[in-house]
């Protein structure tokens, strides 16, 4: 069978499971039952019980984080071309408030903390990331700053002075002499472009001194 035929089946097979009311009861109150512990739990006892099984499902995770990308992307377009913005605004709101963000604060800590440690141990992995970031990083970076950009003037115009507090708080956390060096680095690769620099300062400066003294 080939993988055209297998995606139309699956997915008629998918769409005609979907149809069924009891199906879609029975789906909604054992998602809606999920023990936030189970996944920790099942990690632990695979780990420790069966590694070569962890191991071999551990293989599996580039085709699964693939495929989760994908429906990311289907959803994000789906959801942008047949929802309301308000609609969607608070349904995102109400999940957010659902997540525990401690789990999700130490989640990021944990991977950072591993990341940084293959990336020191490996250069081979230095090599590999670095020319990834090479050929696709400056239109994800550039497209990732754009959309940043959008979002923080939005803030800044509903919240003024708000974006100064959050600024302030993370300054207050960050290793002073790993962005010193890394800041370095940034700002001698931008001088190297030329970026018109004066006039991007010289209005930096001006929107200050606007600022400063109410003009």
């Amino acid at each position: 069978m080939s993988t055209g035929t297998f995606t139309r089946t699956h997915g008629g097979i998918l769409n005609e499971i979907l149809r069924t009311p009891v199906f879609k009861d029975i789906l909604r109150t054992n998602l809606n039952q999920v023990n936030p512990s189970t996944g920790s739990d099942l990690v632990k006892t695979l780990l420790w019980q069966d590694p070569e099984l962890f191991l071999g499902l551990v293989s599996t995770l580039p085709a699964i984080v693939n495929s989760l990308t994908r429906a990311c992307l289907e959803l994000g377009v789906q959801l942008k071309d047949k929802f309301p913005a308000e609609l969607l605004k608070s349904y995102l709101e109400a999940l957010y408030n659902d997540l525990d963000t401690e789990d999700l604060k130490g989640c990021g800590k944990v991977w950072g903390e591993l990341v940084s440690s293959m990336w020191e141990a490996s250069s081979e992995l230095r090599v590999g990331a670095t020319r990834s970031i090479l050929a696709a990083g400056p239109k994800v970076v550039a497209n990732a700053i754009n959309g940043l950009a959008r979002s923080v003037n939005a803030f800044t115009r509903e919240n003024p002075g708000a974006v100064g507090i959050f600024i302030a708080s993370v300054l207050k956390d960050l290793d002073r002499e790993e962005v010193r060096q890394a800041t370095h680095s940034l700002a001698g690769a931008i001088l190297d472009q030329k970026w018109h620099l004066t006039s991007w300062a010289w209005g930096l400066a001006r929107s200050r001194v606007k600022k400063r003294f109410g003009i």
